[in-house]
């Protein structure tokens, strides 16, 4: 995968902006998947894997208590997909990730923490993804009528992750989805999220990404750049206060705004 370090904000920019234009409509438009990243990780394991161990079985065991003991919380139904979703929002240890379509937003996460630590952001053309899927899935994105599966569409068709997964239990190459959630929270609106998710729980991200290398590549952030980024995206409203709207990130604001 192609790797580029930004030296300047000018460079940066340009790095994460350079997929986002659609020749056909002569139109800037949302079509890259960014994951921002404090620190470089290099890998994208989801906090699923992080678990280690048996992973189905943990999985199962995951959505099932988690379902159970927060029952009176669901609005959009208790499919495995309802309960993955809802359970990310609180840290429960899913096979999701998060991406954001807002370039600003992945400059934030990657300059948001660790600062004398380099960051990272990881951008997918994610249109192009859809050229790798399983017969099945990309029948079921056509009939949607969308470039981005829907949680109802993956709810309806596969209410248990056991489903989901046999589709491409057989082979060697799993795909990977982007998918885009209801509004659950001013969090997901506000950070312009969606999720990727895997046919299988051990499948990794970045495994993927390296197999689909012509569509992918990843921007390091200089630790001596996060601090210009900041008050950069101060400016322009990307802070604490709008990321995670609430007192928590007011809160969290102020502390950033008066540190010295």
């Amino acid at each position: 995968m192609r790797k580029e370090t930004a030296s300047t904000w000018e460079e940066l920019n340009a790095l994460l902006w350079e997929k986002s234009f659609d020749s056909v409509s002569r139109k800037w438009r949302p079509y890259t998947a960014f994951r921002g990243l404090a620190k470089r990780h290099g890998n994208l394991k989801t906090s699923l894997q992080r678990l280690g161990g048996d992973l189905r079985w943990k999985e199962r065991r995951v959505i099932d208590s988690f379902r159970m003991y927060a029952r009176d919380d669901f609005r959009h139904g208790l499919t495995d997909w309802n309960v993955l979703l809802l359970g990310q929002h609180h840290r429960l240890p899913t096979r999701l990730l998060d991406w954001t379509s807002s370039p600003l937003a992945a400059m934030y996460f990657a300059s948001e923490k660790n600062p004398k630590e380099d960051g990272e952001v990881w951008c997918v053309a994610r249109l192009q993804t859809n050229n790798a899927l399983s017969p099945t899935f990309a029948n079921l994105l056509r009939k949607q009528g969308t470039n981005l599966f829907s949680l109802e569409t993956l709810s309806s068709n596969f209410p248990e992750m056991e489903a989901f997964d046999s589709v491409e239990a057989a082979a060697a190459d799993k795909s990977l989805l982007f998918f885009e959630p209801p509004s659950l929270s001013p969090r997901i609106v506000n950070q312009y999220a969606f999720f990727s998710v895997m046919t299988d729980p051990y499948s990794e991200t970045h495994s993927w990404i390296e197999a689909h290398k012509r569509w992918c590549w990843k921007v390091i952030v200089p630790a001596a750049l996060k601090k210009e980024i900041r008050e950069r995206l101060l400016v322009m409203n990307i802070s604490e206060r709008t990321i995670y709207p609430g007192l928590d990130g007011v809160s969290q604001w102020l502390q950033a705004y008066y540190q010295e």
